[in-house]
């Protein structure tokens, strides 16, 4: 199994909590996960489910990549917008398809960088707007994912 965790593209800046939500992406943003695709696209990777934020910044992200992937399933969460890592750790433990290889989650900083770190004991890795980390799961199924499950393969932009 592979999980991909994906910090959403460059944003323009908000102000307060409906602002916050309601942020979009930036034409460079745009650009970021344009060019992610094309990356994930020659290299045939497919995605089995996405889970991702339903903030406009992050369903903008996954809405790209889904243009040009092979995508089964496609979820927006309102939980996956302000989760901390344990949260969406709980979130990911419940998927209980069978079907479900390659696993892709859209969502924030510090959360995203910080379930890395804690999945595949790496140092803390910092990704920036429109970075994606593909990780090697070492269980059987994603309700055993937990700390040191994964080992991190490649960072990519």
């Amino acid at each position: 199994m592979k999980l991909f965790l994906l910090r959403h593209a460059e944003a323009e800046f908000g102000s307060g909590p409906e602002g916050d939500i309601s942020r979009e992406l930036t034409i460079r943003g745009q650009t970021q996960i344009s060019r992610l695709a094309l990356l994930l696209k020659k290299d045939q990777i497919r995605f089995d489910l996405i889970l991702s934020s339903n903030a406009k910044r992050t369903k903008q992200s996954t809405e790209i990549l889904t243009h040009s992937l092979l995508v089964k399933k496609t979820h927006f969460l309102r939980e996956l917008y302000e989760a901390d890592p344990h949260q969406v750790l709980t979130i990911i433990n419940k998927i209980n398809e069978g079907d479900v290889f390659n696993l892709l989650v859209v969502g924030h900083n510090p959360t995203i960088s910080t379930l890395i770190s804690y999945l595949t004991g790496e140092e803390f890795i910092n990704l920036q707007p429109g970075m994606m980390a593909k990780i090697e799961i070492h269980v059987n199924n994603w309700k055993e994912i937990g700390r040191h499950t994964g080992t991190l393969v490649e960072i990519l932009q």
